[in-house]
């Protein structure tokens, strides 16, 4: 079987199970004659979340080969082999001569130009290449970081599942919360390759999950732990010093309303600050020497970033700067979101700040939910619009900014569990299961559209345009990492069987990484250039942030394309 079919097994059992569990929810929820079932839906729910959660899992397993490979994987393992190296020679640790022999082609971390990157959360994958004396092939160690990636990815999913059940006390507001962010198209496929904004948007949620479990228990262990937690954030990305932040906000803001122990809150405070600081020196190694200065040279480094969205991101059919617009991230997070989550974030919002006018702001009350939901939004939005307002480089769509992902799929299950709730405060039977059924049904209805498209351009799911804009797709940035130039050399080499063939790569960003993701005899038998000559038999195509124009390659004509929703993604070209 086909990595296709179980992702149409496996997704489509999710929908049914869901409507399922959903409907019998509702119908025997207050039912007189049905009081044992109620009591049995909760457990029931259970099970059904763990059966998911595993299915999910195992279909990761079967797919997370599937994807192409983006050019920043190969300098985020450069940059962690260049963190490994000093390391050991820094602490003088004894090492096989095989692995000093592979690291001294690196530079010295102290003149490598990206120093200020941490790499903790990738020493592990450096540890596997390590006790395999750096002689995996590309295509095993790529493999396993795109695995890795989905682990990340999948364990903060759970994270995610946690913090709402705790959140509504409820498994149904959690489940469905948990399959919105598991089924939004972009952030599936990414979730296999993206090794910077999703493993950050990962990591976020464990810092929400750590933050908030700190300020409910208020433990020296809780301290300690959401202090290790953000500064394994923080060392993903530097962005992550706002959670940092925003938790020692909330410990103030519990002393002022609450009237708690000041000196109580103050201690918390200092070891959350403690933990964090040591923890993020210790995992840095480019902090090791004068941590304070190299701090200070690492927000100098990240404000005079360089702004390669200067040469144009494909906005509207116009290159354009994305960090001189304040409405590209705006913008770009409606396109490439389902709509009805959004219009449920938006309703869960309006939610929140009433509930937050009915109480006065936040003068009488910040504990359990509200506190819950405010420090979600904080998460979610403060840094988003400290990105905005402050016109920070940002480029590639809004993958800088999927950190605010799971702010709005939080605020869309707030507006489910109102609409779950309402439902069960209808006193009439008939009037309750019908509202249930209809429910119900357009629960499958949205689940049901985003798992059939998924299923069906897979894997391509970075491509995903909301339905109203699917038309102009091609005038906005498409495959900007190039991710489908795998399959575009498959295409290759398993229709030419010639045993050289010359390829142009200049138009994608990722021919030679993904070459690597082929297996030796084909990889053997194709030549890529950047130049174009009478020997050249295929061009490689990306639309990255630029339009297939056929008159700009004479002799040249589309032998294989792939295409989404209509849209160009990538295409060969073939001397005619």
């Amino acid at each position: 079987m086909n990595a296709q079919h179980e992702i149409n097994l496996i997704e489509s059992y999710h929908t049914a199970s869901s409507v399922t569990c959903f409907c019998n929810y509702f119908f025997l929820y207050n039912s007189p004659m049905n009081q044992s079932a109620a009591y049995r839906i909760p457990q029931t729910l259970h099970i059904l979340t763990l059966v998911l959660m595993i299915g999910c899992f195992i279909l990761g397993c079967v797919i997370f080969d599937d994807y192409g490979c983006g050019p920043d994987e190969g300098i985020e393992r450069q940059t962690s082999l260049v963190n490994f190296r000093y390391t050991i020679e820094r602490l003088q640790l004894p090492v096989p001569d095989s692995w000093t022999r592979f690291l001294s082609y690196l530079p010295d971390l102290k003149e490598y130009r990206d120093r200020y990157y941490g790499t903790a959360l990738h020493q592990p994958l450096v540890l596997i290449e390590a006790f395999a004396d750096f002689e995996l092939p590309p295509v095993v160690f790529y493999r396993l970081r795109h695995f890795y990636v989905f682990l990340n990815w999948y364990a903060a999913t759970i994270a995610f599942y946690l913090l709402l059940e705790k959140r509504f006390r409820s498994a149904l507001p959690a489940l469905v919360g948990w399959l919105i962010l598991v089924l939004t198209p972009r952030f599936f496929a990414e979730s296999f390759y993206n090794n910077k904004d999703i493993l950050f948007a990962a990591w976020t949620i464990f810092s929400l999950y750590a933050i908030d479990r700190w300020t409910e228990r208020e433990t020296i262990a809780s301290a300690l732990i959401a202090g290790l937690i953000l500064a394994l954030t923080v060392n993903a990305r530097l962005n992550g010093l706002a959670y940092y932040a925003i938790a020692v906000c909330f410990a103030f803001v519990s002393v002022l309303t609450d009237r708690k122990n000041a000196k109580a809150a103050a201690l918390q405070i200092g070891v959350l600050t403690l933990s964090f600081l040591l923890v993020l020196i210790l995992i840095t190694p480019n902090l090791w020497d004068a941590p304070f200065r190299t701090f200070a040279e690492t927000f100098q480094f990240s404000a005079d970033h360089p702004n390669h969205s200067a040469d144009g991101n494909l906005y509207f059919g116009n290159l354009v700067d994305a960090s001189k617009s304040k409405s590209y991230l705006i913008v770009w997070i409606l396109l490439t979101t389902p709509t009805i989550y959004l219009g449920l974030a938006l309703i869960g919002g309006v939610f929140f700040v009433k509930e937050m006018v009915r109480h006065r702001l936040i003068l009488n009350q910040f504990e359990g939910n509200y506190r819950r939901d405010a420090l979600v939004l904080s998460v979610g939005l403060a840094p988003l619009l400290y990105i905005i307002l402050r016109q920070v480089t940002v480029y590639n769509t809004w993958r800088h900014c999927y950190f605010a992902y799971p702010t709005i799929v939080y605020f869309a299950a707030i507006s489910f569990s109102k609409i779950e709730k309402g439902i069960r405060s209808l006193r009439r039977q008939k009037l309750r299961r019908a509202t249930a059924f209809a429910a119900a049904f357009a629960l499958a209805a949205v689940l049901g559209n985003n798992i059939a498209w998924i299923a069906r351009n897979h894997p391509y799911q970075f491509a995903y345009f909301a339905p109203i804009v699917r038309a102009r797709a091609e005038s906005f940035s498409g495959d900007y990492w190039g991710i489908a130039t795998r399959q575009l050399l498959e295409a290759i080499v398993t229709r030419d069987p010639s045993p050289w063939i010359q390829v142009n790569h200049l138009y994608t960003q990722t021919g030679s990484i993904n070459r690597g993701n082929l297996a030796d005899p084909d990889r053997a038998r194709l030549d890529l250039s950047y130049e174009i000559s009478d020997d050249t038999d295929y061009i490689l195509f990306s639309r990255d942030e630029k339009t297939l124009d056929l008159e700009a390659f004479p002799g040249f004509e589309v032998w294989h394309e792939i295409r989404v929703d209509g849209a160009l993604v990538g295409a060969v070209l073939k001397r005619e």
